[in-house]
């Protein structure tokens, strides 16, 4: 095998041609993992490079040939929370230069830093359009732990008279409720009390055999996530419900346009609390939002929607909405102690051949 160096990739420090280096390597690996997407505008692609929470902390590396880089793996970690142990990472290789040794190489450098992050178990994600993600991943011992569809709804297709008969029905059965709409804002005076609500749909969100531990999300930390997007240029629309008589937030839905396909918009997450479902909120609140946007995107053809395949309610409300799959994305886990194991049995067997 070659010998490849692995270097730090710090895009605050990065040049001109480093940048565009990045860009020209995601861009071929995001033609493979989603082909019916158009390439994404430089300009947009590197602002979402540069700009991200506070709340995260985010370390990259990469490997060169020449002045093209070949390999890259991520490390995303959240600096608040009850799962700074359990980091998201990625690792991706180009495809001449896959079955190489060279995503083994990139494990070794991960694994070294999380466990330096005091993390102890990994978070990857594979593509069903990329099936070497899954095959690598299952060779070092991850387990796969839940998938979700991407679902995709085509616009002209949308059933307005359906969107109607939600929001007519949602009056009739959920007369104790308002709702209301935040752009690109979560209203300070509100945040406290829909951080409650919040918290009551991330945890409620089916992750199969993840090991996560129970989590509350801080108003610092959502505030922090949509001051990134607005930042990255994303334009956010948040459709929310209340509960009259208590002030109490019900429910929400969200849209994003990320600006990536001037054709498209983005579902983002849509959640009714536990002691306020069965009632409508979560139709009312998706015909509400898709009738008020579309009306102010005229130019949008389609909606992306990421679900989970347990996720049976919302999954039954993006089906009548007329979404439907085209490719899944699936996660993956594995502790820091397992993969050093693996990586060792590797130096073993490698020792004995020589």
């Amino acid at each position: 095998m070659k010998e490849y160096k692995i270097e730090r990739y710090d895009e605050q420090q990065a040049t001109a041609e480093e940048l565009k280096a990045y860009y020209d390597f995601f861009m071929e690996i995001l033609a493979e993992a989603r082909p019916d997407e158009p390439k994404r505008p430089y300009d947009k692609f590197i602002k979402q490079v540069l700009v991200h929470s506070k709340s995260m902390l985010i370390k990259r590396w990469v490997i060169w040939e020449d002045e093209k880089i070949i390999a890259y793996a991520i490390i995303y970690k959240t600096l608040d929370g009850e799962n700074q142990h359990f980091p998201e990472v990625d690792i991706f290789v180009l495809p001449p230069f896959r079955r190489q040794g060279i995503g083994r190489l990139m494990l070794v450098k991960l694994n070294e830093e999380c466990i330096k992050l005091n993390c102890t178990k990994l978070e990857f994600s594979t593509f069903s359009n990329t099936p070497c993600g899954s095959e690598f991943l299952s060779a070092i011992g991850a387990e796969k732990c839940t998938t979700e569809y991407v679902n995709q709804m085509i616009v002209k297709d949308l059933d307005i008279e359906l969107m109607e008969s939600w929001i007519t029905k949602a009056s009739e059965r959920a007369m104790d409720y308002e709702i209301d709409l935040w752009v690109d804002a979560y209203p300070e005076i509100e945040l406290e009390a829909f951080t409650k609500l919040y918290n009551d749909f991330w945890n409620s969100i089916p992750t199969g055999s993840l090991d996560y531990e129970y989590e509350e999300l801080t108003p610092e930390r959502l505030r922090n996530e949509m001051d990134s997007k607005i930042k990255r240029g994303w334009k956010n629309w948040i459709m929310v419900a209340k509960h009259k008589s208590s002030c109490e937030y019900a429910g929400f839905t969200s849209l994003i346009f990320t600006g990536f396909n001037p054709e498209m918009l983005n579902q983002g997450n849509t959640g009714v609390a536990i002691a306020h479902r069965n009632k409508g909120l979560g139709r009312w609140l998706k015909a509400s939002l898709i009738k008020h946007v579309l009306s102010e995107m005229p130019n949008v053809k389609k909606i992306r929607s990421e679900n989970d395949t347990t996720n049976t309610p919302m999954l039954n409300i993006n089906k009548q909405m007329g979404f439907k799959p085209i490719y899944s994305e699936s996660y993956w886990q594995i502790t820091t102690e397992n993969v050093k194991t693996y990586l060792d049995g590797l130096k073993l067997i490698h020792n004995e051949i020589k």
